[in-house]
């Protein structure tokens, strides 16, 4: 069984119905990390000034994201760590390491300090099919074969996602990593989906995902 901790900063609704203005905030944060366009706005307080974080600004609230993260990560570890984005589908072998989770973890680390430094452990052998436009049941054997470690981390390992759904990539790359004897600590995402509305949506969210690879 592999198991891996996980640690999200909002929970990010995807079932339609009468969403709360946490809901939004949430998926315009989400939205703001991945790139994607969106409609809406969130009037928030950053230092002494209100900033509205819409589409026009949303490298800022991308930003905004990633100093949470790095706060949230110098409260979980005391030891200087790697931080390996899981690769997005166009992230492979001999292809451009600027991916967007990659350009997410560089900005982690910036914020987070001397300590933190960043690795594209793991990449695709070849270009993929974006997850979200396949339907059926993931898991991290179907990605294993995939996959390639391109290097090997002398620190213990910390992965970065934009968005867990099931977990499968984030797994994938913690059994091959860990199997080269990688010490993978825990993974960390700013949301994580959800298709039922939950308590405590723009808060840090603790959850352990495992599943048997054989």
């Amino acid at each position: 069984m592999t198991t891996l901790v996980t640690h999200s900063f909002c929970k990010y609704l995807t079932s339609t119905g009468n969403w709360r203005d946490q809901d939004y905030r949430a998926r315009i944060v989400v939205k703001s990390v991945k790139g994607d366009d969106f409609k809406g706005y969130w009037d928030r307080k950053i230092g002494d000034k209100i900033v509205r974080l819409d589409e026009n600004n949303k490298e800022v609230t991308a930003d905004l994201a990633a100093s949470f993260m790095a706060a949230r990560l110098k409260d979980l570890v005391n030891c200087s760590v790697t931080l390996v984005p899981i690769p997005n589908s166009n992230a492979c072998v001999g292809g451009p390491r600027d991916f967007r989770t990659r350009l997410f973890a560089d900005a982690i680390a910036k914020h987070a300090g001397d300590r933190v430094a960043v690795k594209s452990a793991c990449l695709w052998k070849k270009p993929k099919e974006q997850q979200h436009k396949t339907d059926g049941y993931r898991h991290a054997s179907q990605f294993i074969p995939l996959l390639e470690m391109v290097y090997k981390p002398k620190r213990p390992v910390i992965l970065i996602d934009d968005m867990i759904t099931s977990g499968s990539q984030m797994l994938a790359c913690t059994y091959i990593l860990r199997a080269a004897g990688v010490d993978v600590r825990f993974g960390m995402a700013v949301g994580r989906q959800t298709t039922e509305q939950e308590d405590g949506v723009l808060k840090w969210d603790e959850k352990e995902i495992s599943q048997l690879i054989l």
